[in-house]
């Protein structure tokens, strides 16, 4: 059931965090009509905030450790990316922010895994739930474009912050259910 769980969490997170990289920049200049310059700030800034998230905040993970850094920043850049795609066009920026917070959620559910599976078998679980999230947004790519084309790209970005919420939730779940197992020292 762990598995499983991981499998969808991680998953969902990929389908949000893709989802900006692939759409967002369509999305600012198709649902708000903005100029591709302006556009591209909000990506530049998503991304650059990823990569100075994961130098910066390392530190508070190493410190923290894995289970409380994915509470935190996972309930954090949740909000945030939330916010920033409901509020439409004037969340844009906000969204680019969650960018930081966001930053350290896959490197630390790596590490993660490597603390719920034992060490002879933490290499192949990681592979395996990887690749079943990387399917997952695979296919969301395919109903993305599908959604964009019938339903627009405003309702169909939607998908992106359930699917971020839907990556907290999941996380609750798993911690809930390997709780003892992460407790261990």
């Amino acid at each position: 059931m762990v598995f499983w769980i991981f499998a969808a969490m991680m998953g969902c997170y990929f389908i949000a965090e893709h989802g900006i990289m692939n759409w967002l920049l369509s999305y600012c200049i198709n649902a708000f009509q903005m100029e591709a310059s302006r556009a591209s700030v909000s990506l530049s800034l998503f991304w650059g905030g990823m990569t100075a998230g994961r130098l910066l905040l390392a530190p508070a993970v190493q410190k923290m450790g894995a289970v409380k850094s994915l509470y935190l920043f996972g309930g954090l850049g949740t909000v945030m990316f939330a916010a920033g795609c409901l509020m439409g066009s004037s969340g844009i920026l906000v969204l680019g922010c969650s960018g930081f917070v966001i930053s350290i959620l896959y490197p630390t559910m790596v590490l993660l895994i490597q603390q719920i599976y034992p060490r002879r078998c933490a290499a192949t679980k990681t592979g395996a739930i990887i690749s079943i999230a990387t399917f997952a947004d695979i296919g969301f790519n395919l109903v993305f474009g599908v959604a964009a084309d019938q339903l627009g790209y405003r309702i169909s970005f939607l998908i992106l912050p359930v699917c971020m919420a839907g990556f907290y939730l999941l996380y609750l779940k798993l911690v809930k259910k390997a709780g003892k197992i992460l407790q261990k020292p």
